[in-house]
């Protein structure tokens, strides 16, 4: 199977399980959104993105709105929990970018955050402990420590394979 693999990070969250999903799925060939041709000729196109303000980063936004008549699988990596509110709300708002593009799945996994949100909302309770916003930032950012971890790595590689013998 001809498969695509195009990721966009900042932090290496992203960009690690693009790397697993390349060694782990023959024939395939990776790029980062920058340097990426609007894909032709893929049977399957696997997208990863990364969370800015409740969708996929800009650079994957644009890419994303460029594709047209592709068979799809989207991952994404988030500070916040993937299974909660604010999750659900940024799937939504990834999946309106693929416009005349079939979805076969999209996973979100949280991704280690940087550690200048921590240092921001950290100053942020100093001068205000009961800033909610703060405390939920603090909490994401010790929640998603680590990650992806090998089990975050190892859903999504298991997801992409599924849908690489389904598309056979």
């Amino acid at each position: 199977m001809n498969t695509a693999i195009v990721y966009s990070s900042i932090t290496g969250n992203t960009k690690r399980i693009a790397e697993s999903l390349k060694l782990s799925l023959s024939g395939s060939v990776i790029f980062h959104v920058d340097d990426a041709p609007v894909p032709e000729n893929f049977d399957l196109i696997i997208l990863g993105y990364w969370v800015d303000r409740g969708t996929s980063d800009k650079k994957m936004t644009e890419y994303m709105k460029r594709l047209n008549q592709c068979t799809i699988f989207l991952f994404g990596t988030m500070g916040a929990d993937p299974e909660g509110e604010y999750a659900k709300g940024v799937k939504t708002a990834v999946e309106r970018n693929l416009s005349g593009c079939r979805l076969m799945s999209h996973i979100q996994c949280r991704g280690e955050m940087q550690r200048s949100t921590l240092d921001r909302f950290v100053k942020v309770l100093e001068k205000n402990p009961e800033d909610e916003l703060a405390v939920r930032k603090v909490n994401s950012y010790h929640a998603s420590y680590g990650h992806p971890d090998d089990e975050d790595i190892k859903t999504i590689v298991d997801s992409a394979k599924k849908i690489v013998y389904e598309l056979n």
